[in-house]
């Protein structure tokens, strides 16, 4: 350096003395002249070529070529010195050059940070997603991400989600909160917090079986002793159309009086059959009790298992009464105990009687009423029995009874016998093969025969004392034998009738006319005295179903009204219609519209990937999944399975799906000529249909109201404004309805959250994909978003900060085109291409320009940004099925919000990012920027001077790296998620030789392997990477850094130069 400085005053002096001097040395001989002519204005060439002239002087001047007097050589002593002085200055300013391009990038970098944290408050956005993932996340395992079952999705979502979000206000917090809280009445409201509605009536309800009703009523013989294992299990329950809803939650058995308040209004009395009887009764047993034949029987018609009233299960239900009734009177065994408990009835009330009070009894039957301030009250409802026979409870007492049946006589045909038969040989198709209820001597006999025969080693005494008893019982000696009418006591009273008289049976005993009625079977010989008996017999033998209930009419419900405050027909309100709700995720942060689930579905096809015929034909059987999105509506609606804690037996399929929303039952039947046709008949509703379906409307929705993202995927919401029951029942409607089933591959989980205190919304979404394996792997997406960009206390600095930023990369992106216009006009382009500092510039101020064209963008969409107050998405909160029917305008206009919140989202995280990765490059622009400095550029020099070194290691490197990593995928992804695919294999097995974990990988790898082979792995690779190419790569860049350390140490440093005012 000093060589060339001294040179360059030695070529400043020989330049002027040349002028002075025309005849020095010839221009054409003098290699010095020739030297100094040349192009200097590089400056790394002139100082090679003031080397070179150093050496030529000296040379010259040694060999006496070239004398200096002393006045021109003190003349170049201080040009020389002049010149050594202005070297010093242009390396003062070309340093002071650099340190404020070092100044001005660190101001760049200082106002884009400030502009970045106050475009994402990260203090206030973690202050809300911490609290986020660890109230949401919950039971999920954040280890592996992954679930064990489908009942580990439920549990997550029921617990973390609906148990979560869906609370209803206390009742007793001194807070009266509408709609969910409202003044009492009934089971509904609450009374500690908004007291009671004033304005209710005090209604009573009793209503009574026909067995219960015998009790009750007069000259009535009481069936309700006797034992019924299977009954229809009638119950009602009240709805007010008033408050919408029934005043019960659950339904009411009869036979007690209830007393319940009601608001004015209109109410509606519902009456439920609960066990369907027709199943457990066969032909023949309706055939024995009810005399009805098989062909005339209908079918059951009942829209719903709890429906009430249906023909086939009135005739069960008699069938089955008066079969229990005959099992009471004879069935069983009988002990000396049972003579005294013997019921009368038994045998003082005629077949017939019952008979006809059975068809006239199915049901309910009883009185609402309310008090009118008297003695009696105002009734408001009256509930008569259903029945085949009008007024059949009376029996045949009235005789219009008798004559209705006799209208729906039908030929027996050879189906029964009405002779006559003899005594001990009773035929097997008449009513008398089994033991009937009458006093007669074959009642006697069987009564008789049954305690000879049970009495077994029972002391004489006591079988004497028990005959006299059993004879008390049957035989009444006003009853005598007779072997003709005429020989009875006419003067006998029949209170069954009305009247007096008695006809001789058909084993001669006398009995009153009331149990004279079939001819062939009762009377001894085959027909019933009409002069004594007047309207006995006649009775049909067989009788028409089909005749017998042409005018069957049987209400389920009845209609009443309550205007005791307000006028009638006027509205009546006694708490809120249903609104959007507060429901809050985490504290503060309030769930906005719906929590929304989506499941997409693959169609079956053929399983190709199988070669093997067996293994074929064994596949068969379980269809693969292709990769084609399946919208095909499946699963149940649970409310009408049997089987699921949703079944409402009462609601009939036929008011909520049409046929094509229910699935088809197929099956074969011949016709009359023989022919076989197939049919299908609606069977159980399903459960679940696609988007782009009006479950309203049952129809395809319009173009207008699909959304095409959701085009084949099941959308299920979960709307803000339903209560916390309402939101369990929807979770067991999807457990039940089977929502989840072989064909379901990604379910998604998806809601936003507004925070008021904060000004943000967060969205918040949950990915569960089921893998072909078997796993289930999950995944979560969680973002904040502010939509008042600038309408905060720090907006206009952020404005400012952001306009200065984007200045200043103008500036920046001028300044290197500059530079790029000087090196083409001085062809030095090629330069300026290989130096790798240069693409680190323009790689930072396009990303930068990206990430403010993002920045542009987001704030764009948040400048448009709408929504609705609120999102009313589910059609009818109270919809006793079809729980997720959707109104199909406010589900597009949230889908539509969630894409906008969704979008925004990938936005904000996009452009943080595009700005993360700015500042990184900041940085390595900042390390290029002090490379001029000797101490502070040692990392830049460090890198550079060991480049081709780290290279060649590198190769090394990665071959020996993707070659462990294939290995490790071979060995252990079978097992081991971490190795699952070459890809996490490398993640692994690098963080293995970083953190030397053993618990994230130890025992895993350990079961996935062979021990010899694990073992080999592991230490073969931790020899080879730890303690061998890692300290390699090590001592590189140790080496290199020792060498220009070394170099720098002779330097002045960073603080002396800045110091240093000359």
């Amino acid at each position: 350096m000093q060589g060339a400085r001294r040179a360059g005053a030695v070529a400043a002096a020989l330049k002027a003395h040349s002028r002075h001097k025309k005849h020095f040395i010839p221009e054409h001989d003098d290699p010095l002249r020739q030297m100094l002519d040349e192009d200097t204005d590089h400056q790394t060439a002139t100082a090679v070529r003031l080397e070179k002239l150093d050496r030529i002087l000296t040379e010259k001047s040694q060999n006496g070529l070239v004398t200096i007097d002393p006045a021109v050589k003190q003349s170049l002593i201080r040009e020389k010195q002049i010149d050594g002085l202005m070297h010093r200055v242009e390396d003062r300013l070309d340093r002071t050059h650099h340190y404020h391009s070092c100044l001005a990038l660190t101001v760049f970098i200082t106002f884009f940070v400030i502009v970045m944290t106050l475009q994402n408050d990260v203090r206030m956005a973690y202050s809300i997603e911490s609290t986020m993932l660890n109230s949401v996340i919950g039971s999920l395992d954040t280890e592996t991400f992954a679930l064990k079952s489908t009942d580990e999705f439920y549990e997550w979502f029921g617990s973390e989600l609906v148990d979560r979000v869906f609370r209803d206000p206390i009742c007793g917090d001194g807070i009266c909160e509408q709609p969910h809280e409202f003044p009492s009445v009934g089971r509904f409201g609450c009374q500690l917090d908004c007291g009671l509605f004033l304005q209710s009536t005090s209604i009573s309800i009793k209503l009574e079986t026909f067995p219960m009703w015998t009790k009750l009523a007069q000259g009535q013989w009481d069936l309700s002793k006797v034992k019924r294992r299977v009954t229809p299990q009638f119950k009602w329950n009240l709805f007010s159309h008033t408050l919408g809803e029934f005043l019960f939650d659950e339904d009411q058995l009869p036979d007690i009086t209830v007393v319940t308040d009601v608001p004015d209004g209109k109410l509606t009395l519902h009456m439920y059959q609960t066990e369907i009887i027709s199943t457990q009764v066969d032909e023949k047993s309706i055939y024995d009790y009810l005399y009805m034949t098989q062909a005339t029987l209908p079918t059951r018609q009942a829209k719903s298992d709890f429906d009430y009233g249906d023909k086939r299960e009135a005739i069960a239900s008699g069938s089955i009464l008066l079969k229990q009734l005959f099992d009471y009177c004879w069935g069983g065994s009988m002990s000396m105990d049972d003579l005294d408990s013997f019921d009368m009835g038994c045998v003082t009330y005629p077949d017939q009687d019952t008979q006809i009070r059975v068809f006239g009894s199915y049901g309910l039957q009883g009185q609402i009423t309310t008090a009118n301030g008297t003695r009696d009250k105002t009734v408001l409802a009256d509930v008569g029995f259903c029945g085949f026979v009008p007024n059949g409870v009376e029996g045949i007492r009235n005789t219009a009874n008798k004559a209705w049946i006799q209208e729906a006589s039908v030929d027996c045909g050879a189906r029964r016998d009405l002779d006559m038969v003899p005594e001990d040989q009773p035929s097997s198709n008449h009513p008398s093969a089994r033991p009937l209820p009458k006093i007669s001597r074959e009642v006697y006999a069987a009564l008789k025969e049954r305690l000879d025969r049970e009495a077994g080693d029972w002391p004489r005494e006591a079988v004497h004392s028990a005959e006299r008893k059993l004879a008390q019982l049957v035989a009444s000696p006003l009853w005598g034998p007779c072997i003709q009418h005429s020989d009875c006591d006419q003067s006998q009273f029949d209170r069954f009738s009305g009247y007096p008289g008695m006809f001789c049976d058909a084993v001669g005993s006398c009995q009153i006319c009331s149990f004279c009625q079939l001819d062939g079977v009762h009377a001894i010989n085959n027909l019933c005295p009409q002069s004594f008996c007047p309207g006995s017999g006649n009775y049909p033998g067989c009788i028409s179903a089909e005749a017998l209930a042409s005018n069957w009419s049987c209400p389920s419900t009845h209609d009443f009204e309550v205007w005791t405050y307000n006028e009638p027909g006027t509205s009546v309100e006694v708490k809120e219609p249903p609104k959007p709700q507060l429901r809050y995720v985490t504290p503060f942060n309030k769930l906005v519209g719906a929590i929304m689930v989506t499941q997409t579905r693959r169609t079956p096809s053929n399983c190709t990937e199988v070669i093997n015929e067996f293994v074929q034909a064994f596949s068969t059987a379980d269809p693969c999944i292709s990769d084609a999105k399946d919208g095909t509506p499946y699963g149940l609606d649970p409310v009408f399975l049997p089987t699921s804690g949703e079944y409402d037996g009462k609601l009939s399929p036929e008011d909520f799906f049409s046929d094509h929303e229910r699935m088809q039952l197929t099956f074969k039947k011949t016709t009359t000529e023989g022919e076989t046709v197939t049919e299908k008949i609606p069977s159980n509703p399903l459960g679940f249909f696609p988007h782009q379906y009006d479950t309203v409307l049952r129809e395809e929705k319009k173009s207008s109201l699909i959304w095409e993202e959701g085009v084949d995927t099941f959308k299920q919401f979960f709307d803000e404004r339903v209560t916390a029951e309402r939101a369990q029942q929807m979770l067991n409607y999807m457990k039940d309805g089977r929502w989840i089933d072989g064909r379901t591959t990604d379910v998604e989980v998806e809601f936003v959250t507004f925070n008021a205190d904060l000004n943000r919304f967060t969205f918040v979404g949950f990915e569960f994909r089921w893998q072909p394996g078997g796993s289930i792997l999950w995944n979560y997406r969680l973002q904040t978003i502010a939509m008042d960009i600038y309408d905060v206390d720090w907006g206009t600095a952020q404005f400012v900060g952001e306009i200065f930023c984007m200045l200043m990369l103008g500036m920046n992106v001028l300044t290197e085109l500059m530079d790029i216009s000087i090196c083409l006009r001085t062809y030095q382009i090629r330069q300026y291409l290989s130096a790798p500092g240069n693409w680190f510039d323009w790689a930072h101020f396009i990303l930068m320009i990206a990430s403010w064209v993002a920045w542009l963008q987001h704030w764009r969409r948040t400048d448009t940004f709408t929504m609705m107050p609120s999102y009313p998405v589910i059609h009818d909160l109270s919809n006793s099925a079809r729980f997720f029917q959707t109104n199909a305008e406010a589900e597009v206009e949230f889908l539509e919000f969630m894409k906008d919140v969704r979008t925004s989202a990938d936005m904000v995280a996009e452009y943080s990012a595009f700005s993360s990765i700015c500042i990184v490059l900041f940085v390595l622009r900042m390390l290029k920027a002090l490379d001029f400095q000797p101490r502070m550029g040692v990392v830049t020099q460090t890198i550079a001077h060991s480049l081709v070194d780290v290279i060649h290691f590198l190769m090394l490197w990665s071959l020996v790296f993707i070659g462990y990593a294939c290995v490790g995928t071979l060995l252990f992804g079978h097992q081991f998620r971490s190795f699952s695919t070459v890809q996490n294999a490398c993640i692994t097995i690098g963080s293995m030789i970083l953190t030397m974990d053993r618990t994230v990988f130890y025992e895993q790898m350990a079961h996935a392997a062979p021990g010899w082979a694990f073992h080999m792995y592991l230490w073969s690779w931790l020899i080879l990477a730890f303690f061998l190419l890692i300290n390699i790569f090590l001592a590189i860049l140790v080496d290199s850094y020792a060498t220009l350390k070394s170099q720098a140490d002779v330097t002045t440093g960073v603080h002396t130069e800045l110091a240093d005012p000359g």
